[in-house]
């Protein structure tokens, strides 16, 4: 009797062999979206078709990260479901000429700053806060802070506004607060430098 761990190998191996005996083409198109917590995701052809595209794939490509919207060449196969990506050949990152560290967006205040950056003077209503969790994929997630009675919702939209892609559980920011029907949320963000 084979265990879960085993029988999920074995799983693992058939599918792969049987994709290894199929001719491979290679195909072109942009990451639709990915999940990183299920393992898989899509990558859409520039003829519109859907491409399968497993976690493992990534790994062996030495990626652990793809942002959606970068272009993915990969090899894929003809399957019982549509097109399989076996490996992944090339990625060109979304949007290089337009990434956050590039250019400029206009904080809140109406004072230009590199996105995320500390200006010299902080709002007065400021505070310290420090990521709970965020999911990118839902887009939005909770920080904590001292003398706050609850968690504070942070939404995607915030940080895109501070030039902000995503934050990591435990990082530390500095936000300005505002209250709404459903408790407190983050207005502005910004990187400390910690």
């Amino acid at each position: 009797m084979l265990s879960s761990t085993q029988y999920k190998d074995w799983v693992r191996q058939s599918m792969f062999q049987e994709v290894a005996e199929k001719q491979t083409i290679e195909v072109g198109g942009h990451l639709k979206w990915f999940n990183y917590v299920k393992g898989y995701g899509f990558v859409t052809t520039d003829d519109g078709r859907d491409v399968f595209l497993h976690l493992s794939c990534l790994r062996k490509a030495g990626l652990s990260f793809v942002e959606e919207g970068s272009e993915i060449w990969c090899m894929a196969v003809e399957g019982a479901r549509g097109l399989q990506a076996v490996s992944v050949t090339q990625v060109r990152p979304a949007n290089p000429d337009n990434s956050p560290q590039q250019q400029q967006t206009e904080i809140p205040s109406g004072t230009m700053s590199q996105p995320g950056d500390l200006s010299e003077e902080p709002p007065e209503n400021e505070i310290g806060a420090v990521v709970k969790w965020f999911n990118k994929i839902r887009g939005y997630g909770f920080l904590t802070a001292e003398n706050t009675p609850s968690d504070i919702f942070l939404h995607i939209e915030v940080l895109r506004r501070s030039g902000i892609t995503t934050v990591q559980p435990g990082q530390q920011l500095r936000i300005t607060l505002e209250e709404g029907d459903k408790g407190l949320s983050a207005r502005t963000v910004r990187l400390t430098d910690v």
